[in-house]
């Protein structure tokens, strides 16, 4: 291929038909170098990773917000059908900074901090107390 008379050969030869075939390229045509390619592989593995970082823990927080949300929900459910079906005993009063009442022996929950446990109680299923000490069998 001639392009305004400008040529230049690359050492391929073939021979065909006595002819001497010479592959042509344009004098000054424009590439990447190998190390150019690598500094653009490079800095496009730098964004994915900081971009896959910042996408892993969407996980987590999307879960937590939507763990907030149903509690929240469980919650005002709760509260209505409480209010609905037992219009004269329900309602939570609060006392002071944020501390809740005891009205007709009903106390509020508060789900995020858990329910109140027994330090001197251990749980064990009934089916683990009815059996042997093990020591006892070998």
């Amino acid at each position: 291929m001639l392009l305004r008379g400008v040529v230049t050969t690359i050492g391929v030869t073939t021979t065909t038909g006595g002819k001497d075939m010479r592959r042509q390229t344009v004098k000054g045509q424009a590439g990447f170098t190998l190390i150019e390619l690598l500094a653009v592989m490079a800095i496009l593995g730098v964004l994915a990773a900081l971009v896959a970082g910042t996408v892993v823990g969407l996980g987590n927080r999307s879960q937590s917000v939507r763990l907030d949300g149903d509690q929240t929900s469980i919650s005002k459910a709760v509260n209505a059908f409480a209010l609905e079906a037992f219009p004269e005993k329900f309602p939570i009063v609060a006392i002071g900074g944020g501390v809740t009442g005891n009205i007709a022996g009903i106390h509020e929950i508060n789900f995020k901090t858990g329910l109140p446990q027994d330090p001197n109680k251990v749980f064990v299923p009934d089916f683990l107390s009815s059996l042997p000490d093990s020591s006892a069998l070998v």
